[in-house]
């Protein structure tokens, strides 16, 4: 059974993207400000329209300055476990987070768990994403799919965001970036989304470093928060109660408390990125992580050619994580 991926016409992408902005603004405006609206538009804008690339980094760096201001002065409520007991700003909770600093125990390989979200469960995927959950566990071990079914077993969501998720407010996507830092924090392991292709075991060497995620250096400068310092698609950590993981974690479940919206599309990576900013510990482990993975996004673009097993062999030399797409893909 092979998967053939649709191309859709120039006149039908410019129309879904064009529908797709509009409805953002003013999903935007409505739920946070007329002024991130526009700077969220002008974002989107640049990003399909690569001549105006300039404009998508200025709206980038707009958005950085808005969002820093929300969160230096927006009160959170506590946190839904009782360590807190009263209103607290998100820089003080950065200062909890460090002052409260608690031995971290390091997972060992033999009980690395390996993390794929998949809500419906395995007999719900679709052909591709199947495939690819199915390669991991050929491949590796302690492989663990969450599900609707055991998703509170593995970790500690608050009720609070499982019932926006059950009223539609919030989406499946955007539980997946919660659940990934809530499952990185507690457990620590690694990471996948479930479109994420693992061509044989990974290495042991990238079980034992505290923070590992698909990384090139020295690019040109890109008008994304992560900037090719980490793919939020795939991250992990040998540490429990990561700092970086545990801040992210700790504030989506305050943000959350009191919003089912995210103010932009790459939200996490804005977080991720703040944390960068504001947490020395954070910043070194990502600063020192080690450049890997750098063609993992060819075999996405290779996806409806005529099958080369030595260009195959090629690619994934050095490379053990790849990230493929299911969208627009018809079973042939």
């Amino acid at each position: 059974m092979a998967i053939q991926f649709k191309s859709q016409s120039d006149i039908g992408k410019s129309l879904t993207r064009s529908k797709m902005i509009l409805c953002e603004f003013f999903e935007k405006w409505h739920y946070f400000s007329l002024e991130l609206a526009v700077y969220n538009t002008v974002w989107w804008i640049g990003n399909y329209c690569h001549p105006l690339v300039e404009l998508q980094f200025w709206a980038k760096d707009r958005i950085t300055i808005y969002m820093d201001k929300y969160l230096n002065n927006s009160i959170l409520p506590p946190h839904h476990t009782p360590t807190t007991s009263q209103n607290t700003t998100i820089l003080n909770t950065i200062r909890s987070t460090l002052k409260n600093k608690q031995p971290r125990e390091i997972v060992d390989n033999s009980n690395y768990k390996i993390w794929i979200f998949w809500w419906q469960g395995e007999k719900a995927m679709p052909d591709l994403v199947r495939g690819c959950f199915q390669q991991v566990k050929s491949t590796n071990d302690n492989v663990i799919l969450v599900t609707q079914e055991n998703i509170r077993q593995y970790s500690d969501i608050p009720d609070y965001i499982f019932r926006r998720v059950e009223q539609g407010e919030i989406s499946f996507t955007h539980l997946s970036d919660i659940l990934r830092v809530s499952l990185l924090a507690m457990h620590g392991g690694l990471w996948l989304d479930s479109t994420c292709w693992i061509p044989a075991s990974i290495p042991d060497e990238v079980k034992s470093l505290r923070l590992i995620s698909p990384r090139t250096k020295d690019q040109p400068k890109m008008p994304f928060w992560s900037d090719s310092r980490w793919c939020g698609w795939c991250s992990g950590t040998n540490l429990v109660q990561n700092p970086l993981f545990v801040f992210t974690r700790d504030f989506f479940y305050s943000f959350y408390k009191t919003r089912s919206r995210i103010p932009f599309y790459l939200f996490i990576d804005y977080v991720y990125d703040y944390a960068y900013r504001n947490i020395p510990e954070v910043k070194t482990m990502i600063d020192t992580m080690p450049e890997n993975n750098i063609n993992r996004n060819k075999l996405h673009f290779l996806l409806n050619e005529k099958w080369n097993k030595q260009e195959y062999s090629k690619i994934c030399k050095n490379n053990w994580v790849f990230k493929l797409s299911y969208l627009n893909s018809a079973t042939l």
